[in-house]
């Protein structure tokens, strides 16, 4: 996960072992921990499934101040599929006294072969949140689901977008998606963890549409 520091003082990473949130500098050398992880998260998270995600949001998409950011984050796998996904203040970051979260947000993540999927990435957007979804199984391959979340009191309710498997691609209704301008099915699907919203083109038209970039 990342995100610019308030102050433009570090870059914030989100680690997976165990599950933190550090500052680092442009060399990345490590300034300071400026958010408290709860401890039952450090307690239960399992070794590499900490904060796969991570992202700095505007409040709209977290049903918060839309004028203040905040950090969002969550570890991979949840028990039973059940996320909370963690909530901090931007502006209150302080590695003298880091705070707790504001605010969780329960998630539940989908199945992919009678197991819970993980979840690898978090894009904000307005009012909701892009959630990237994954998981692996040495029979089935690689599956990933993309689902846009929006806030509903303490949780985020998703609506799903595209699922990627061996098969190929499939929009949110199950039908066969292709590639643009070509007659060509989405070929299987590889291991995606990465996600970022590319840079809109026009940025005084808001209707333009905006381009996903996804990284294996």
């Amino acid at each position: 996960g990342k995100g610019k520091l308030s102050k433009g003082l570090a870059y914030l990473v989100g680690t997976e072992s165990p599950p933190d949130i550090l500052a680092v500098d442009e060399a990345g050398s490590v300034v300071s921990r400026p958010f408290k992880i709860p401890q039952y998260i450090t307690t239960n998270a399992k070794d590499n499934i900490g904060f796969e995600a991570m992202t700095v949001a505007r409040g709209g998409a977290l049903g918060l101040d839309k004028d203040e950011f905040y950090v969002v984050a969550t570890i991979e796998y949840a028990p039973n599929g059940q996320h909370e996904v963690l909530v901090w203040k931007l502006a209150d970051g302080d590695p003298d006294a880091p705070p707790l979260p504001v605010k969780t947000l329960s998630y539940t993540a989908s199945v992919a072969n009678g197991k819970p999927m993980g979840i690898v990435e978090f894009e904000p957007l307005e009012n909701s949140l892009l959630v990237l979804e994954r998981a692996y199984d040495p029979a089935y391959g690689s599956n990933i689901l993309l689902c846009e979340a929006a806030p509903a009191e303490d949780r985020l309710e998703k609506q799903r977008l595209f699922t990627w498997d061996k098969a190929g691609m499939r929009n949110g209704e199950g039908q066969q998606m292709k590639l643009e301008n070509k007659e060509v099915e989405m070929p299987p699907v590889d291991n995606y963890e990465g996600m970022c919203l590319v840079p809109a083109e026009d940025e005084v038209d808001a209707t333009k549409s905006r381009r996903l970039l996804l990284v294996n």
